[in-house]
């Protein structure tokens, strides 16, 4: 059993998290260090959410000897909080407001900002993948208005994890939606089709992905896929070469593939798994197994294009359509409008698709009319 004394401080601690956070809770860096540990099991409270901003903003590149990592980790823990607050936080009369406010915003936009275009970062080099990983959470939730989208695509190339801010924005943009209008020719998102379209059906839901467009989508995956398929079949020449010749030292794949990689290449290898499609269904389209063939002299698959090209033209209609319904599912549109598209763009072939995005989206007009299309 507990003692008396360790069991009314557990008490007296679980009626302080419950209780209303003050707006002068954090004050500064040191109240921050006090408190940091039950900082994110508290109430959500904006205007403490602003106190962190602005003392990382202070502290962020000044001499003080501060734990910036854990400072960043604190306000991504303490943010993600607000999902789950109560309605009657700020009382019963009050309307809960869980953004941020917009001098947060404006704090935390530049201070993301800066954390992730940055090459040289104040934190060991242990911590920068996880400090630009915060970042990027932190700007989940920051309004952006026009001329934040320009400076969010001008930093792409530098920051290619900025674009799952801008196609996943939780709100309607102009903005998005003209530069998504701008980047329909470019086969660089051929990946991300389907949430682009979306944001043009945001401004046009009459729009309809061209044959034109899908086919230069498709050989744009088929140009990544050559690179793939080369970088593998030159990764299999190494490994049967130095289990050749050294077969007590390289026994196993794993041990090849670790004495040639650095952990950057490795890195890269994960990244080329990610992108191939012959082995599983393609990301955004053609929604269709590609077709392997078997190279007899390193033992591995790589894709057959040829035929690939052939599946892809006899199934254009198909790929569209599954082109469309996911535009469908993500963009912003009304449900009654989304439904009207969803009807629009459905393909019998994509029925289990069109199943997966009702569901997801929780539209009871669209799983009743694929009950009345089964029927």
């Amino acid at each position: 059993m507990p003692t008396t004394p360790n069991l009314d401080l557990r008490i007296a601690l679980e009626a302080a998290l419950k209780r209303r956070v003050p707006d002068d809770f954090i004050g500064n860096y040191r109240d921050f260090v006090k408190w940091r540990d039950l900082l994110p099991h508290m109430r959500y409270n904006p205007k403490v959410m602003h106190a962190l901003a602005q003392i990382a903003v202070d502290v962020w590149h000044g001499c003080a000897r501060v734990n910036r990592y854990e400072l960043l980790r604190c306000m991504v823990r303490y943010r993600t909080r607000t999902r789950t607050l109560p309605v009657a936080y700020y009382g019963p009369k009050e309307v809960p407001t869980l953004d941020l406010l917009p001098e947060t915003d404006a704090l935390l936009f530049g201070f993301c900002m800066q954390i992730l275009t940055s090459h040289h970062l104040p934190v060991s080099s242990a911590q920068v993948n996880d400090v630009k990983r915060y970042a990027n959470v932190l700007m989940m939730r920051v309004r952006l208005n026009d001329y934040r989208v320009d400076e969010m695509v001008m930093a792409l190339p530098e920051e290619p994890a900025l674009i799952n801010r801008l196609l996943r924005y939780a709100e309607p943009s102009a903005a998005i939606s003209h530069w998504a209008r701008q980047e329909m020719q470019h086969t660089e998102w051929a990946y991300r089709r389907g949430e682009v379209v979306a944001w043009v059906l945001n401004e046009d839901p009459k729009y309809v992905m061209s044959d034109a467009l899908l086919r230069a989508d498709f050989e744009e995956m088929n140009r990544r896929d050559s690179e793939i398929a080369a970088r593998h079949l030159q990764t299999a020449q190494q490994q049967v070469r130095l289990q050749h010749d050294f077969p007590d030292l390289f026994s196993e794949p794993e041990d090849v593939l670790g004495f040639l990689y650095s952990e950057d290449e490795k890195r890269m290898r994960k990244q080329d798994e990610a992108l191939r499609r012959f082995n599983e269904m393609f990301p955004i389209r053609p929604g269709m197994k590609m077709p392997m063939t078997y190279s007899q002299t390193m033992k591995i698959g790589v894709p057959d294009l040829a035929q690939g090209k052939k599946l892809f033209e006899a199934n254009l209609d198909k790929i569209r359509s599954n082109c469309m319904l996911r535009a469908v599912r993500h963009c912003h549109l009304p449900a009654k409008t989304k439904l009207s598209l969803f009807k629009k763009h459905y393909h019998p072939a994509n029925d289990f698709q069109a199943v997966t995005i009702a569901k997801s989206l929780g539209h009871a007009g669209m799983l009743r009319w694929l009950l009345e299309q089964r029927d």
